[in-house]
């Protein structure tokens, strides 16, 4: 079989932080493992101040990073799609065009990651005469009767294949008319040899976190995924209990405001951003994986993998796609809520034997489902 040439379209990708980069760091991995030539044209991150190179090569990999502006809009724009849409559309449209001008004969298949980047491979897929995939990263929400919804239903129906980051997202999609064997859920994986069990003990004490029960936040510090939340969960846990440590992971723009936090609350110490590689050791010094997400919007966290591929228990929001992500084997799910989430942590550390036996089954869960493997989905998408 043929090995064909995939033109990935995304709003982001490394060095910006989240689970849609560090996703498709892990599928150009793949891809370039398996002898596919793959092309990548992003911007630059518009929600942190990290910067990558313009044009970056290695192997059967290309990535061309756009540089925009407006660091941080995207945040308060994500509410309104017409002007989000707005906002990103023209300059991936233009850099996505001028490459398939003169590339057009060597690209197979153009990747699509959300309906912004839907919306470019549609247009460049009737210029162009392109296979088209596209792969959903969240739970979105569109009412029947919004005009969002009757303007993507238009869109979705000209892919040839969807992939949904849950079943939830795929009832979403199959609702706009599309045929549901064009439909397929996929799953984020991890490398399972850099996300595994190490000796909690040596890791808490290369921490400093010994005799401390410690609730490990990881990811993009944006209001979206409960930072405000957390903190208020930290300072009322603070008042009932001393031995309780809120560990806080990432970048964003809330980054600052975090440190501020950080340095007044005893129970609070925020660490920025850790590269992938070194998570693991700070996974391991955890007791409790916490994910506080407030969007309904919220997609399929790739932090959950993580952390159940290192033995740790979650607690998370009950909205979105995380409902899909866990069950009360490794996990605990509630409310987003101040109330709801001290008393889950509180059960936890309560009944220690609950914590442990969470603990021992998270690591086979996640192996069972979210290994390499998942990303066959994807692959057979390019083909079908």
């Amino acid at each position: 079989m043929r090995r064909k040439t995939i033109l990935i379209i995304s709003l982001g990708y490394s060095p910006n932080v989240g689970g849609l980069e560090t996703h498709l760091d892990n599928l150009a991995s793949y891809l370039v493992k398996n002898n596919y030539n793959l092309f990548v044209i992003t911007y630059q991150p518009i929600q942190t101040k990290a910067k990558g190179k313009k044009l970056e090569k290695e192997r059967n990999l290309e990535i061309r990073r756009i540089r925009w502006f407006g660091c941080g809009w995207l945040n308060i724009l994500e509410s309104y799609p017409p002007f989000a849409l707005l906002y990103l559309f023209p300059g991936l449209f233009i850099s996505s065009f001028l490459f398939l001008c003169k590339n057009h004969r060597s690209i197979d298949v153009v990747h699509a990651q959300g309906f912004i980047c839907g919306v470019i491979a549609t247009i460049l897929s009737e210029i162009f005469k392109k296979r088209t995939v596209l792969s959903t990263h969240s739970v979105y929400g569109f009412g029947k009767n919004s005009w969002t919804f009757r303007f993507l239903k238009r869109i979705i129906n000209s892919f040839d294949m969807v992939l949904c980051l849950s079943e939830q997202s795929k009832q979403e999609i199959v609702e706009m008319g599309l045929d549901e064997k064009k439909v397929k859920v996929y799953t984020y994986w991890v490398n399972q040899a850099l996300f595994t069990s190490m000796a909690k003990g040596d890791c808490k004490k290369r921490m400093g976190w010994e005799g401390k029960t410690v609730v490990l936040f990881v990811g993009r510090l944006v209001k979206s995924k409960g930072l405000h939340l957390l903190v208020d969960i930290a300072k009322r846990i603070s008042l009932l209990e001393n031995q309780i440590l809120f560990a806080i992971l990432g970048d964003g723009l809330l980054a600052e405001e975090i440190e501020a936090v950080a340095s007044r609350e005893k129970n609070i110490v925020f660490l920025g951003k850790v590269n992938n590689s070194e998570l693991g050791v700070f996974y391991n010094a955890a007791d409790i994986f916490i994910v506080p997400s407030v969007s309904k919007m919220e997609g399929f966290p790739r932090v959950v993998i993580e952390a159940l591929s290192c033995g740790i228990p979650v607690i998370a929001s009950a909205i979105g796609c995380l409902p899909e992500t866990i069950d009360s084997s490794v996990g605990l799910l509630c409310n987003p809520s101040v109330e709801d989430f001290v008393e889950k942590i509180q059960y936890c550390c309560d009944k220690p034997e609950i914590l442990e036996r969470m603990s021992r089954n998270s690591r086979e869960y996640a192996i069972k489902r979210y290994g390499e493997e998942n990303a066959r989905v994807i692959e057979t998408s390019y083909y079908e």
